[in-house]
């Protein structure tokens, strides 16, 4: 089991059990919270070494909490993950602007995908200039993923 701490801010009970389980299973600790105000407040006490956010969330969006995460002294660095339904390009560059540092959209294959989020945020591939990509529907076989550090989508297997 590694210290490393994510934050995963998901309100579909499933998703977010689905995802906890995959990173607990690949040995990160994990916090989960529902709400976006739950979601700021845990970030703010914890301080994981990674957020995993939704974007439609109950209350405060996630677009705003990336916004303050990325725009507060002590959330600034935190590597956010967006998770999420929404997959049109300009849903995917609204969380670049908001400060994402990963953008996927659901559904995608937690035990291929989950892991790798941290693994390539915990390595610090996350810190380079943003990208604006997009990404289409999944497949069974593969995930969309965006990042910031890339100028192109990459596929997840």
């Amino acid at each position: 089991m590694t210290d490393e701490l994510i934050l995963v801010v998901e309100d579909e009970e499933d998703i977010q059990e689905l995802v906890e389980y995959n990173l607990i299973k690949a040995g990160y600790r994990v916090e989960c919270a529902e709400t976006g105000e739950e979601g700021l407040l845990a970030a703010r006490e914890h301080e994981p070494d990674l957020v995993v956010l939704d974007l439609m969330l109950p209350g405060l969006g996630g677009l705003e909490v990336c916004r303050r995460l990325k725009s507060g002294p002590d959330t600034a660095e935190m590597p956010v993950i967006i998770l999420t339904a929404k997959g049109e390009e300009e849903d995917i560059v609204a969380g670049f602007k908001a400060g994402a540092d990963h953008y996927v959209t659901k559904p995608f294959s937690p035990r291929s995908s989950s892991p790798g989020w941290a693994r390539s945020c915990a390595d610090g591939s996350t810190t380079r200039p943003p990208a604006m990509a997009c990404c289409g529907p999944s497949t069974s076989r593969s995930i969309p993923v965006a990042t910031r550090s890339s100028s192109a989508m990459s596929r997840c297997n």
